[in-house]
């Protein structure tokens, strides 16, 4: 009877050293979305942490940049294994840090970190109006240079038809002057030469 307690005691001390994963499952972040050492182009809005065993809840994050500023987690959601960290506000150009603890559904804690890089300049509403209007104003004196082009345009060619016309008068103004002259002319020998 003592061997068979004996042999059931190293089943179960065995068991424990090759099934542990079973019963002491560590949540790690398996990938994320921005990945880790990852540059990426847009700015972050979102961070994503897939985990490699259950999480729970409790799991959170903090993100910092190269000078130690937090950033503002909104909101957050857990489908386990999924981590979803919604920001206050979207992380531009520069390096960040996303320090993250994970409550495994063993209950166990866990900790790590990642960083990336974002390329996307932020562009200051007020400038980003500035240059709206300053579009829009030249946009508008274009549009009035173009008018006062097609204006000037119509002008000229008023103005060259005008001369045209006025030249065409001048010439008929002549032509009759000089008929007149020509035909009093022709008169006045007439009536010399008859007397």
């Amino acid at each position: 009877m003592m061997r068979y307690w004996l042999v059931a005691f190293m089943f179960s001390i065995a068991s424990g050293f090759f099934w542990p994963a079973a019963g002491f499952a560590h949540s790690y972040v398996e990938d994320s979305e921005p990945g880790d050492e990852q540059t990426v182009e847009e700015a972050v809005e979102i961070i994503t942490l897939n985990f490699d065993a259950g999480i729970e809840s409790h799991t959170t994050i903090t993100v910092k940049d190269r000078e130690g500023n937090e950033f503002l987690v909104a909101d957050e959601e857990v489908n386990s294994p999924v981590y979803e960290a919604h920001l206050e506000a979207p992380l531009y150009e520069g390096q960040y840090t996303v320090e993250w603890e994970a409550l495994g559904e063993d209950g166990h804690t866990t900790e790590g970190t990642l960083s990336f890089a974002v390329l996307e300049e932020e562009v200051d509403e007020e400038n980003e109006e500035d240059i709206e209007e300053s579009e829009e104003t030249v946009e508008a004196e274009t549009d009035i240079e173009e008018t006062e082009d097609e204006m000037g345009a119509e002008d000229e060619t008023a103005s060259e038809e005008k001369a045209t016309n006025e030249g065409e008068d001048s010439a008929f103004f002549w032509w009759i002057l000089g008929g007149f002259l020509v035909l009093g002319g022709a008169g006045f020998v007439f009536v010399l030469t008859r007397r």
